[in-house]
């Protein structure tokens, strides 16, 4: 009767390390809240994206006035996202930073240094489910100011795209939120753009206003699909 109790409890120790190593390959242990994080960085007008998966490498997008950096992050057991981005022209970055919290309370906190010196704070977006507004549009603003501008919504709903005025030119980041709104949408010239997106019985468009701080001027803007 003794042998089987004993056989027992080297049972129960495999089946515990089995269990932990497959919480461990989900992703839940250490990694905290997988999915898509996103947030400005302290230059004012650069924009961080960074997509934490349950299991393997992660990717990050830097999207700035000096060009988009893009490549691959490791993700540690303690939650801490690191790697070296890059851009077509051959200028890189490196980039580490730590998740906390959890659910869609989660954030990551870090820094960038190299082409760009810079910190950064980013908010959970999202599972990573594609965006209903992705696509690329043309638009055009005026009042203080006047021009056009090419837009790319990605599947996360980053945004990335040029802006070009009377005054000069300048990059676009920000993000555009599952319902249409924009969060944090501006240009490497400073100008803030507000507003939404719709999607009318399948034809996507925007609308709103927009900002820049210092002329004290602003304007309204639309954009329609890409032809």
């Amino acid at each position: 009767m003794k042998k089987p109790i004993q056989n027992f409890v080297p049972i129960l120790a495999l089946t515990a390390a089995l269990y932990a190593a497959g919480c461990a390959g989900n992703g839940g242990a250490g990694r905290g809240t997988t999915g898509v994080f996103g947030g400005a960085d302290t230059r004012a007008d650069g924009f961080v994206s960074i997509q934490i998966p349950s299991s393997g490498m992660g990717s990050a997008t830097l999207t700035d006035a000096t060009g988009i950096y893009t490549g691959p992050v490791s993700i540690a057991s303690d939650g801490t996202v690191s790697g070296t981005l890059s851009t077509s022209a051959g200028g890189t970055v490196s980039i580490i930073g730590t998740t906390a919290g959890s659910g869609s309370g989660a954030t990551v906190n870090g820094s960038i240094s190299g082409d760009i010196t810079s910190t950064f704070t980013g908010s959970y977006v999202g599972s990573g489910t594609p965006n209903s507004f992705s696509g690329v549009f043309h638009g055009t603003f005026s009042g203080g100011n006047s021009g056009t501008f090419s837009m790319r919504i990605g599947n996360t709903g980053f945004v990335s795209g040029t802006l070009t005025s009377i005054s000069g030119s300048g990059s676009l980041s920000g993000k555009i939120s599952s319902t249409g709104n924009l969060e944090s949408v501006r240009c490497s010239n400073g100008m803030v753009l507000t507003g939404s997106f719709v999607n009318d019985a399948g034809t996507k468009s925007g609308a709103g206003l927009w900002t820049k701080s210092s002329t004290s001027s602003s304007g309204s803007w639309a954009a329609s699909p890409a032809p």
